[in-house]
């Protein structure tokens, strides 16, 4: 009777640490996977930020060139800057079908949206630059670049600032989650290891 008691005593023990370990491997397991999920959207993120950067850059590019195209007297000078300034184009479109194609929730397709239509107007408006300059009336287009050229674009640079901020959000809220994960996960398999050392 005595040794079926401690039979069970001891049955009992290596169930209960049996359970423990599961349940701490488990915890370890969902853990690490739910960082390894929270690492994939950081970068998915950054690369939103990198390429949001890129189109912003082009932006301001152009505007600067715009403005040194106004400023130069030599045509074949002025010819050479206006072709450089065109290159800046596809480039453009490219970074932003990159974005585009990434872009997943609601906030960030719309904010995109509103800083692509926007940038969009402002190449209207360059374009209306050089078609002024094509018809030799420099003051004319030096009036537009700057009345209407830069000041779109000091608002699509916001726009952009805009769209980074929403993504930092996000960074605020992933590292939130997985420090608010972690925690929980402490605290369950602390009070497993206190039951257990009860139990025992």
């Amino acid at each position: 009777m005595k040794r079926r008691a401690t039979d069970l005593v001891l049955y009992a023990f290596v169930t209960m640490l049996g359970l423990t370990l599961a349940v701490g491997l488990a915890g370890l397991l969902l853990l690490t996977r739910f960082h390894d999920d929270m690492q994939e959207t950081y970068a998915s993120i950054n690369l939103h930020t990198r390429l949001a950067n890129e189109m912003r850059d082009i932006v301001r590019d152009r505007s600067t060139r715009l403005h040194r195209i106004v400023l130069i007297e030599s045509p074949a000078e002025r010819a050479r800057e206006i072709a450089l300034n065109a290159a800046l184009m596809p480039r453009f479109q490219s970074v932003a079908a990159q974005l585009a194609a990434r872009l997943q929730s609601e906030p960030e397709r719309t904010a995109y949206g509103h800083m692509l239509r926007l940038a969009e107007h402002g190449w209207r408006m360059q374009d209306e630059v050089l078609a002024l300059l094509a018809q030799g009336d420099r003051n004319a287009a030096q009036g537009v670049l700057l009345n209407t050229v830069l000041p779109v674009q000091d608002e699509v640079l916001e726009r952009f600032g805009a769209f980074n901020a929403l993504q930092n959000l996000h960074i605020d809220k992933l590292r939130a989650t997985l420090d608010r994960q972690y925690r929980t996960s402490a605290l369950v398999g602390s009070v497993i290891a206190l039951l257990s050392l009860f139990a025992s």
